[in-house]
C-alpha cells in the first residue's frame, strides 16, 4: 500500500536515513506491488470483491510464507515541478543477493499527451550505479518528449505536439562520461573538424572535460587515418551499458542528416531513445513479436534497430544493419544488394551517404560512407562512431590491436574493482582478493554445475581479452570491406 511516513519524507537539506542533499522539501511516496495475492484463490476472490471468510491458522501461515518468497516490486515516486512524476522501482525476490540490484527501472509519468485526461509513461531500465548527472539528463529529456521529439522530427512521437512546458532548463554542462586520449593518427579532415583535446586515460580515465553550453559545436575527431580516408568523430559517451544500439543509430542519423554538431547533444539523444524504446515496447507487445521487457532495458538487436530505421522515412533506405561481418560480406558479393548499390552510387558521386550499423561481438558501431559532395573532399570517406569513444580506426595491424587490448584491460581494472566491491562477498575483502578475481573471474554455478566462464558476470581476464580481440577483429574486417568497395586503401 502507498504510504507517506516520516522516514520516507525528504526534508529541506536531507533525506532521512540516506543523507542525500536536496534543494527543497518534497515528499517521496513509497509503494509495494506484488503479483500474487495472499491466500491464493481466497486472495483472488478478495481482489475481485467477493466476500472471503478468514483463513484457518495453518492455511494463513502457509499463505503468508508463500507470499513472502514471491517477487515484489518496490517503487518510489516523487513529484516534478512541471506536474509530472518521477518513479524509481526495483524488484525484490528470493533470488536477490545484492541491494540495490544491478538494474532498476526509471520512469516519468506525465500528462503532455494531446489526448485529454490520459497519461504517458516513458520508462527504461538503468544501472543502479549510473551517474546522477546522466540520470538527470535522461529525466530532463523524458519530461519534454513532445517538444524535443518535434525538434528531431522523431517518427516515434506518435502525434505528440509542441507547446508543453518543461520542468527546467537542462544544465549546459552535459555529462559525457570518463575521459580518453586520441591516437597519433588523428588529423584534420576536409571539414576542418578539430581533434578532441581531452586529458585522460584511454578507455577508463577519470578526467572529464565539461562541454561548452553552445548547442552547435565544432565536431572533434578522436582518431583518423588520412591514408585510408577513415575518420572517427567524438560521440556522446555511453554510460548506460545496454543502449549501444540506440547510440549507433543516433550517431548515424546525425551524420546522414548533415548535422554532425548534434553528435554530443545528450538531451536530444535521450529524447529520441526514450520514445524509440516506448515504440519498440508497444510494437512488440501489440504484434506478439517480443515482450516489453526485452526492449525496456535499452538493449536493441538487429530486428529492433531495423524496425526503428524503417519507421523513419529518411533513414529507411539509408541504413543497413548487420549483426556480424558475414552478413555484410554476403551482401557485397551480390551486386544487386542494397549495400552494393549504395557504395557504387557513393563512389560514382550519385549518392551523398549511406550508414552501416555493425555488430561486433556484443557492441554496436556505426559507419557512415560519405561521398565527396557530403564531405567537401576529393574522394569518399568512412566515418566510424563508437559510443565508448575508443580510437579503433587507428588499428592497422595485429600489433596495434594487441597494444590496444593491453591498455584497455589495464584501464578497466578500477572499474572491475568497483563492480566487485558491490558484491556482498567482496565488500570487505583486501585488494589482493580483488586482484585475484580480476585475473581469474568469479565462478558462477547452476544446479550444481559450474557455468562456462563466458557466462559469468565477472569473467576471467583471458576471456575478456579474447572477446575484445574478436570485437576489434570484426571492426577491422568491416572497415576493410567497406573501404575496398569505395576504392579506398584497405589498410
Amino acid at each position: 500500500k502507498k504510504s507517506r511516513s516520516a522516514g520516507a519524507a525528504i526534508e529541506r537539506g536531507r533525506y532521512r536515513g540516506a543523507g542525500a542533499m536536496v534543494a527543497e522539501a518534497v515528499a517521496v511516496t513509497v509503494s509495494v506491488r506484488q503479483a500474487g495475492a495472499v491466500g491464493g484463490e481466497a486472495g483472488k476472490a478478495a481482489v475481485e470483491g467477493i466476500p472471503v471468510h478468514g483463513l484457518a491458522p495453518g492455511d494463513a501461515v502457509k499463505a503468508l510464507l508463500a507470499t513472502m518468497v514471491s517477487p515484489a516490486t518496490l517503487e518510489w515516486q516523487v513529484p516534478l515541478s512541471c506536474g509530472a512524476s518521477l518513479l524509481l522501482s526495483a524488484e525484490l525476490s528470493s533470488q536477490t543477493t545484492v541491494w540495490p540490484p544491478p538494474k532498476v527501472t526509471l520512469a516519468v509519468r506525465s500528462k503532455c499527451s494531446k489526448l485529454a485526461g490520459t497519461e504517458e509513461l516513458l520508462a527504461i531500465s538503468v544501472p543502479s550505479h549510473a551517474p546522477p548527472e546522466g540520470l538527470a539528463m535522461l529525466v530532463a529529456s523524458a519530461t519534454a518528449p513532445c517538444r524535443i521529439a518535434a525538434e528531431v522530427a522523431s517518427p516515434f512521437s506518435r502525434g505528440r505536439g509542441g507547446g508543453c512546458e518543461v520542468c527546467r532548463d537542462v544544465v549546459a554542462d552535459r555529462f559525457r562520461g570518463k575521459g580518453f586520449s586520441g591516437c597519433d593518427h588523428a588529423e584534420k579532415t576536409p571539414f576542418s573538424f578539430e581533434r578532441a583535446d581531452i586529458v585522460g586515460a584511454l578507455d577508463g580515465g577519470d578526467a572529464r572535460e565539461p562541454l561548452p553550453p553552445a548547442p552547435r559545436l565544432p565536431v572533434k575527431l578522436i582518431a583518423s587515418d588520412e591514408h585510408r580516408g577513415v575518420f572517427q568523430p567524438l560521440c556522446l559517451q555511453q554510460w548506460h551499458d545496454g543502449v549501444c544500439g540506440h547510440h549507433a543509430l543516433y550517431s548515424a542519423s546525425c551524420l546522414l542528416r548533415g548535422q554532425p554538431e548534434t553528435l554530443l547533444d545528450e538531451r536530444r539523444f535521450w529524447a529520441t531513445t526514450l520514445v524509440g524504446v516506448d515504440a519498440l515496447a508497444a510494437h512488440g507487445e501489440g504484434s506478439g513479436k517480443w515482450p516489453r521487457s526485452r526492449v525496456t532495458g535499452g538493449v536493441a538487436d538487429e530486428t529492433h534497430l531495423r524496425h526503428l530505421a524503417d519507421a523513419d522515412d529518411f533513414l529507411r533506405d539509408r541504413v543497413s544493419i548487420y549483426f556480424a561481418h558475414d552478413g555484410l560480406a554476403a551482401e557485397l558479393r551480390d551486386p544487386s544488394s542494397q549495400a552494393s548499390a549504395a557504395l557504387r552510387a557513393i563512389r560514382a558521386g550519385h549518392r551523398s551517404a549511406h550508414a552501416f550499423l555493425i555488430g561486433a561481438t556484443s557492441h554496436w558501431y556505426a559507419v557512415v560512407a560519405m561521398g565527396p559532395a557530403h564531405t567537401g573532399g576529393s574522394r569518399p570517406q568512412l566515418w566510424l562512431c563508437d559510443s565508448y569513444n575508443s580510437p579503433v580506426v587507428c588499428l592497422r595491424s595485429d600489433a596495434d590491436t594487441e597494444a590496444f587490448i593491453d591498455r584497455h584491460m589495464a584501464n578497466s581494472r578500477s572499474r572491475v574493482y568497483d563492480s566487485l566491491r558491490r558484491l556482498p562477498e567482496f565488500a570487505h575483502r583486501p585488494e589482493d582478493h580483488l586482484a585475484s578475481a580480476f585475473e581469474t573471474g568469479v565462478q558462477e554455478w547452476w544446479k550444481g554445475i559450474v557455468k562456462a566462464p563466458l557466462f559469468w558476470r565477472h569473467r576471467p581476464l583471458e576471456v575478456r581479452r579474447q572477446l575484445k580481440g574478436q570485437e576489434l577483429a570484426e571492426v577491422r574486417l568491416y572497415l576493410r570491406s567497406l573501404a575496398s568497395h569505395l576504392g579506398l586503401p584497405e589498410e
